[in-house]
């Protein structure tokens, strides 16, 4: 029997269904919405709106986006539902913060809950026997759960039966468990070796094993269709005949795929690649500032920002082709960017360089550019210089009454103890602060004011890029270039130089002279990236025969902010 509702016929009301998915709740939205429609009739009930989430927990309000859909609904100052009508509270949900929550939420906006089919009385009384069906609602989960749980590690240790879907090389296999009150077969499912793919699956451990790379596996295996799924294969210890399931253990599951020492072999490799995983992809990775390729850690794949590593194949030990490949297309498989000629995106990066940005009257106009607020920016490392050094003769003045309190009680408390060492931080952190603001102070002054200095600059370059090793030319390259960004299209060769305005910086800074006494270049032209301008330019090159034939400047410049 159904409660009737708490506000008058001919009251507009929206309606909320929801059901959590299972096997026999297919029609269950439906069946409510049949019950609330007829219960709107036979109490002359408007039924505006039905907001219905089909196979959603009612544990959480997340990915249930006809109910915040039904809130919304309700935060318009212009809708005219006064009401929101539920076959029962659990369907609202089932946790007691987000009941507690939304429903405080819709009546401190004069909008009435009601269940139909609890039956709770008016007033406070009413609240609290509302606030327990809330508290039932919760149990009933955490009961769930606790049970489930239970339940599933009865069937895995005593018949080796569990759900979900099997690694690849296994497959489900029915299990009797017992008998069924009307006398038929409870079957679950364990895993066993699938005899279709138990073959192809060793294949891919032997190869590893050996050192093959994850795709020639794949070219040859077509296990998976994403890089992670390998790395997950290689890890399970199910090849091993161990599963691991939540905290159980089960030793000897099933027969072993792979021995011992293949496994130890391979998680050798796991390890050794997993320390390239994350770092091989930055700049400063020993690998790639010990590499023999110009750009490396600083190209990248314009198609999907991946960093592009630099890779030599041979041909019969003679011929050499030198390339940069996406490191996503190569790991990962999910980036299907072309192989880019070393010696054409090196040159045209090297060309650029040359032709705009070490051109004097560049240098000059660009570092014009970025000194029209200097003076406002001087004016404010001033003032913030002058406080940080009030602050730190403040500090130091502090912990000089301290110590002094401390050396003459031997028994201070460890709050004046505490108190020291907090200061002493402070200090430390205060000063690091005003060398950082003479730092940013010497930036400002040491930009390129006059074409003389420009043109010592480019000169200077000039000269060191024609004697100077591939290790200081990639250290000139890292000191004006941010990133490289490049694509093949075909034959053309396209993409964006984001560069540095060189600066005199470090040349006044550095006292590094190289073996004949004077300064190494890359050290003149690196400057601190945190302050400095970033340039684009942009590029389109047709490559043949892996060399550059023509090209055009579609872009000189265009400021794009700091790194």
């Amino acid at each position: 029997m159904t409660v009737p509702p708490p506000f008058p016929p001919g009251s507009a009301v929206v309606a909320y269904l929801r059901d959590s998915g299972g096997s026999e709740q297919d029609l269950s939205v439906d069946q409510q919405l049949e019950v609330l429609t007829r219960y709107c009739t036979e109490y002359g009930l408007v039924l505006a709106h039905v907001f219905a989430d089909r196979a959603t927990p009612g544990s959480t309000v997340v990915g249930r986006e006809q109910f915040q859909k039904m809130i919304s609904h309700f935060h318009s100052t212009e809708r005219a539902e006064s009401a929101v009508i539920l076959w029962k509270y659990s369907r609202f949900s089932r946790d007691l913060d987000d009941a507690a929550f939304y429903k405080a939420d819709l009546r401190r906006r004069g909008v009435s809950i009601h269940s139909i089919n609890d039956n709770i009385p008016d007033g406070n009384d009413g609240r609290l026997f509302e606030n327990l069906i809330d508290w039932m609602n919760a149990r009933f989960l955490e009961d769930l759960s606790s049970d489930v749980k239970r339940g599933l590690k009865h069937l895995l240790e005593n018949y080796g039966a569990l759900p979900g879907t099997p690694p690849r090389g296994f497959k489900r296999e029915p299990v009797v468990i017992g008998t069924r009150r009307d006398g038929t077969a409870h079957t679950a499912s364990r895993w066993v070796p699938d005899p279709e793919t138990l073959e192809i699956c060793k294949k891919a451990w032997r190869m590893r094993a050996s050192g093959a790379a994850i795709r020639k596996i794949h070219e040859e295996t077509h296990l998976f269709s994403n890089r992670s799924s390998y790395n997950a294969f290689y890890r399970n210890r199910i090849y091993l005949g161990e599963l691991h399931y939540g905290e159980i253990v089960l030793p000897g599951y099933v027969e072993a795929m792979v021995d011992l020492n293949t496994w130890d072999l391979v998680q050798k490799l796991n390890r050794e690649n997993a320390i390239e995983n994350d770092p091989l992809r930055s700049r400063h990775h020993p690998r790639r500032v010990n590499s023999r390729y110009l750009l490396s850690g600083v190209a990248y794949c314009l198609k999907c920002g991946a960093l592009l590593s630099g890779k030599t194949v041979t041909f019969h030990g003679k011929v050499k082709m030198e390339y940069y490949h996406c490191t996503n297309a190569s790991a990962r498989m999910n980036c299907d960017a072309k192989r880019i000629p070393a010696e054409a995106l090196e040159k045209m990066v090297v060309d650029k360089l040359l032709e705009y940005v070490l051109d004097p009257a560049g240098i000059l106009e660009r570092a014009r550019q970025l000194s029209t607020g200097e003076d406002l920016r001087k004016e404010q490392l001033k003032e913030d210089r002058v406080a940080l050094s009030t602050k730190l003769n403040d500090t130091r003045k502090r912990i000089k009454t301290l110590v002094e309190r401390i050396s003459e009680d031997e028994n201070s408390p460890r709050s004046l103890i505490s108190a020291l060492k907090e200061l002493e931080a402070l200090e430390t952190d205060l000063q690091l602060r005003l060398a950082q603001n003479k730092d940013d102070q010497d930036e400002l002054a040491n930009s390129v004011r006059t074409m003389e200095e420009a043109e010592l600059l480019v000169n200077t370059f000039h000269e060191r890029w024609k004697t100077e090793d591939l290790e200081k030319r990639r250290g000139i390259v890292n000191s004006l270039i941010r990133k490289v960004t490049c694509e093949m299209d075909g034959k053309v060769m396209y993409g964006m130089v984001h560069f540095y305005n060189p600066t005199m910086d470090q040349l006044k800074k550095k006292k590094l002279p190289s073996d004949d006494g004077s300064l190494p270049m890359w050290w003149c032209l690196h400057g601190d990236p945190i302050h400095r301008q970033t340039y684009v330019i942009k590029y389109k090159a047709q490559i043949k025969y892996n060399r550059i034939l023509n090209y055009s400047l579609e872009c000189l410049s265009e400021p794009t902010g700091s790194p």
